[in-house]
């Protein structure tokens, strides 16, 4: 991803504003600063270690797992994946992003998806979560009673065999 020239260690997939460099995902934007690095790498990555079986996304990471099954979708990101996790997921509002999901034309993403939901994320609203799901046929959706967090609890873990049981 991304890193911030300010010389500190935090990172991003991409920046929503340049000035200072920073990501804010209820930021409406035209720049998606570091977006087309995070492709690259990523497609390098699917490349030499691939094959891989599905991606995981948290918060930001999970914007980028969104966009890359539009990708995929539209036939732009060509690698196998038999499911992805998708958790504090939300449509990133780059405008660049949001053409992506434009050009499904309605369009459902056909990939198998896990969204984990926290029902008191302060971060990512649930709204925006479920509204992501709606994008994906059949979305397994896994509500959890935390916030921005991936949840822990047995209750949960059994909701994820339900889920990965199908590609054992």
């Amino acid at each position: 991803g991304a890193q911030n020239p300010d010389g500190d260690d935090s990172k991003s997939w991409w920046f929503s504003d340049i000035n200072p460099d920073y990501f804010s995902s209820s930021q409406e934007s035209n720049t998606c600063k570091g977006f087309d690095e995070t492709l690259s790498l990523i497609r390098h990555t699917f490349e030499t270690q691939g094959p891989f079986d599905g991606i995981l996304g948290f918060s930001q990471g999970s914007a980028l797992v969104a966009l890359l099954c539009c990708l995929k979708t539209l036939n732009e990101f060509n690698y196998n994946l038999k499911f992805v996790v998708i958790i504090a997921g939300f449509k990133s509002l780059s405008t660049k992003h949001l053409e992506l999901f434009d050009r499904l034309n309605g369009q459902l993403i056909d990939i198998p998806s896990l969204h984990i939901i926290g029902e008191t994320d302060q971060i990512i609203d649930k709204t925006r979560s479920e509204q992501l799901s709606q994008h994906f046929v059949n979305p397994f959706i896994i509500y959890h009673s935390g916030g921005h967090l991936v949840p822990s609890h047995s209750s949960n873990r059994q909701k994820f065999h339900q889920f990965f049981d199908q590609f054992i």
